[in-house]
């Protein structure tokens, strides 16, 4: 399993998660038409180790709502799910996350389509398999 599945896996099995956004969780894009709220992530960089079998890819989660206060609501449930996290993600066969560190945040009103945008930036790194 590949740290993306592990990363969708967990998002989509987490209930306090997909309470707020439904399986409106995508990885690189999101449909067009799709409604809000809604998540997206994506891979940003992943700088090689030279020095020992494990990798820190930084990922971008992007939050999209078209209430302030709900988009802030998630990016806290998503930072609880993230930072720190250690153990295996994904179930059964996932990652062997060393840890998640939570990098950057902020919040962005995109008036062309009067919603607000959070993107938080963490850094998940993983032992290699």
């Amino acid at each position: 399993m590949t740290v993306e599945q592990a990363l969708d896996t967990y998002l989509k099995d987490t209930a306090e998660l997909t309470n707020r956004v439904g399986r409106r969780i995508h990885y690189v894009n999101a449909p067009q038409s799709e409604q809000y709220p809604y998540l997206v992530f994506s891979k940003i960089s992943d700088p090689p180790l030279h020095s020992v079998p494990a990798r820190a890819p930084r990922f971008q989660f992007s939050i999209h709502a078209k209430d302030k206060y709900e988009a802030l609501e998630i990016a806290g449930i998503l930072s609880s799910m993230i930072q720190r996290f250690k153990g295996t993600m994904g179930g059964e066969g996932g990652v062997r996350i060393k840890q998640g560190v939570e990098l950057n945040s902020l919040i962005i009103y995109e008036s062309e389509t009067k919603s607000y945008h959070i993107p938080l930036d963490f850094k998940i790194n993983y032992l290699e398999a």
